[in-house]
C-alpha cells in the first residue's frame, strides 16, 4: 500500500524528505522534532519501492468557539522528496 501512517525506523528517509523540502533547517532541529512528535499516527507519508517519498505531519489542535470545540489535526511540514515532485503523490 503506498500510504502509511510512519514510525522511527523510517527517520532516516523521513530527514531527507525534510531537508530536500527545507534546507534552511538544522538536521539536529529535524531530529529533535521527530524524538517529540513521530509516534502514533502522527506523521502520514507515500511509499515508493519500499520507502517514504512523501510525508505530512498531523498535529493535534483544537478549534475553541464560543459555545463547543473541535478536535483538528494540523497539516505540519507536508513535503515532497524533488524527484517525487509534480506527480500528483501528494
Amino acid at each position: 500500500m503506498p500510504f502509511q501512517f510512519a514510525n522511527m525506523d523510517m527517520e532516516a528517509d523521513l530527514r531527507a524528505i525534510w531537508l530536500d523540502a527545507f534546507p534552511e533547517d538544522r538536521y539536529e532541529d529535524v531530529g529533535f522534532f521527530f524524538a517529540r512528535v513521530l509516534k502514533g499516527e502522527s506523521c502520514a507519508v507515500w511509499m515508493e519501492e519500499g520507502r517514504p517519498v512523501s510525508m505530512t505531519f498531523l498535529l493535534p489542535a483544537e478549534l475553541v468557539l464560543e459555545t463547543s470545540s473541535l478536535n483538528l489535526r494540523y497539516i505540519y511540514a507536508a513535503s515532497t522528496l524533488s524527484g517525487y515532485r509534480g506527480m500528483g503523490i501528494f
